[in-house]
């Protein structure tokens, strides 16, 4: 089995949003910590298995601390490298074992296998929505599943998160995985708009003109800017029915010789509360009512509780716990940059332009509105930590929440939420 981590990030594009809710948002800046640690770029969790990842013999193997393996289990000798293995089968598992956390035979914590996978996808962000419908074109007949712990999205009438903007070598990734998504990109959003930039007192400083043409002459796609909503829409229409699990709580895995072993419980019933990114690291959905069609991505099935797969990817965001198991490195550092996002419609929103972008600029502190087909506005407020301080209030790198400092007499707002997080890249 393989563990491989992708970055919470629309493929090519700046995604604005990795968690884009009026109240949590991630903030990553994986800085590397070394000339060889920069070569992955932003990643929250990546970890390639392969036999030449770590040359030791079986002795030594053996002795390796691992959180996988209940206590007094040995690993035996690894097999040697054999042909070019094909996803979920034993070859490929056996690769994988190179690094601490697998063993030959039995099924780990006891239960029965519910389901049978090449790839299961951990968090249905744009990032898992996208890496599954990749590997779905690519191989239409792999078992892909995508599971994450939110419920099954709302109906158009309840749109959630913020933006995405997409430069042009982000429209070509999209084309590259699905000709299909370009086209629902170009269809759902919106080209690039002039930004006015203002002082804090409403002043206009200068226009910055966005020429969609000229970008459109230069790198052969425009700029666009698309509602969270819409592209993690776009991107269910085209999965295959029954491809994503909502309300699947992520509970832990195994690996094994033969597979990994994924363990799942079902979310409970109104107990989610997203900080900014954990296990289906998307943007904070509003949950499905009674009357609302889910796309045919969506399965109606009740959650397994146990998934053995080929292959597990890690696509739950900059607090993935999956990397928390394989990589052991915690939570990512906090980076003194709190930022708030969301949507409005238009009409409760009059004095926000809709025919162009705003930036309010002041030290410190930022605000941003962002256009949206259909004529809502999505919205971006930054601030920096002594800024935020200066406000009293403070980010709880415990809690990844935004709270009152004690000493300081509250405003009448009662609270905000949300997390700003930086991370080096792992080098295992």
């Amino acid at each position: 089995m393989a563990t491989l981590g992708l970055q919470q990030t629309a493929a090519g594009g700046r995604c604005d949003a990795a968690t884009r809710s009026p109240e949590d948002v991630a903030h990553l800046d994986q800085r590397p910590s070394n000339a060889n640690g920069g070569a992955g770029g932003k990643q929250a969790a990546a970890a390639r298995r392969g036999h030449g990842d770590v040359r030791r013999d079986a002795a030594a193997s053996a002795a390796i601390e691992t959180p996988f393996l209940e206590p007094g289990i040995q690993r035996p000798p690894l097999p040697a490298a054999a042909a070019t293995p094909v996803p979920g089968s034993a070859v490929a598992a056996s690769r994988a074992s190179s690094v601490a956390g697998t063993a030959a035979g039995g099924v780990p914590y006891s239960g029965k296998v519910d389901l049978e996978l090449e790839v299961a996808v951990l968090g249905a962000g744009i990032t898992g929505l996208a890496t599954a419908l990749a590997l779905k074109r690519v191989h239409p007949r792999l078992r892909v599943k995508v599971f994450d712990r939110r419920p099954p999205p709302s109906g158009p009438d309840r749109k959630y998160g913020s933006y995405c903007r997409l430069e042009p070598n982000g429209l070509r990734a999209a084309a590259a995985i699905d000709p299909r998504l370009r086209s629902l990109i170009l269809r759902h959003g919106l080209r690039a708009r002039p930004v006015l930039i203002h002082d804090t007192d409403g002043s206009l400083i200068t226009r910055l003109e966005e020429r969609g043409s000229g970008a459109l002459r230069r790198f052969g796609e425009p700029y666009v800017t698309i509602g969270w909503y819409e592209l993690e829409q776009a991107l269910l229409t085209l999965l295959p029915p029954g491809t994503v699990q909502y309300n699947a709580q992520y509970a832990g895995h195994r690996e094994r010789d033969d597979a990994t072993y994924v363990l799942f419980r079902p979310s409970v019933p109104g107990g989610f509360r997203p900080t900014g990114g954990g296990p289906g690291g998307g943007a904070a959905a509003v949950a499905a009512r009674p009357g609302d069609k889910p796309a045919p991505a969506v399965s109606s099935g009740p959650c397994p509780s146990l998934v053995r797969a080929g292959f597990l990817v890690a696509c739950d965001g900059p607090f993935s716990e999956v990397r928390k198991r394989v990589v052991r490195d915690g939570d990512p550092q906090y980076d003194g940059v709190v930022k708030w996002l969301g949507r409005l419609p238009g009409d409760d929103v009059p004095s926000l332009p809709l025919d162009f972008n705003a930036v309010w600029l002041s030290p410190g502190r930022t605000f941003l509105s962002h256009s949206l087909a259909g004529g809502d506005v999505a919205w971006e407020a930054v601030v920096t930590d002594p800024d935020l301080r200066e406000l009293g209030f403070r980010y709880n790198t415990a809690t990844k929440h935004v709270e009152r400092l004690a000493a300081v007499t509250p405003p009448t707002v009662d609270s905000f939420r949300s997390a700003s997080v930086a991370r080096e890249p792992s080098t295992k």
